[in-house]
């Protein structure tokens, strides 16, 4: 649904000269802020070349937001593994830096087997709860 500032994106056949024309007059207009091309887009420019053109970009723009879909659904996933982490990745804590990898912090207290990961495991829950995982 439109919010008040908002308004519908036009839309364009992209199998006829008009509708391609019209696609890409807008996307120079409304997408890239250019200098409104019209005039040489309704006149000058093939209709053709400006469907296929328009066609392209469709598909691009396609790729590029079922991309950015699966990566938000990553972050989102990282996010809630990192959160249900959080209480074991501060086990890791508890051991000094010395502690080999390989000990099994549920020998200490009783633990359900599914549980019993090593210090390495904790460790690197602790680096996934605490340290960013792109660096900028």
């Amino acid at each position: 649904m439109l919010t008040e500032n908002e308004t519908a994106e036009p839309v364009f056949n992209l199998y006829t000269p008009d509708g391609g024309r019209g696609y890409i007059a807008h996307l120079f207009k409304n997408v890239l802020k250019r200098h409104d091309y019209r005039q040489y887009i309704n006149e000058r420019l093939a209709g053709d070349f400006a469907c296929t053109l328009a066609q392209h970009f469709e598909r691009i723009t396609a790729e590029r937001d079922a991309l950015q879909q699966r990566v938000n659904a990553a972050d989102q996933r990282i996010d809630d593994l990192a959160a249900a982490a959080e209480p074991f990745a501060k086990v890791a804590d508890l051991y000094a830096g010395e502690e080999d990898n390989s000990y099994e912090p549920a020998r200490d207290v009783g633990m359900h087997d599914d549980l019993r990961l090593t210090l390495a495991h904790f460790r690197a829950l602790n680096d996934l709860c605490t340290k960013p995982l792109i660096k900028s």
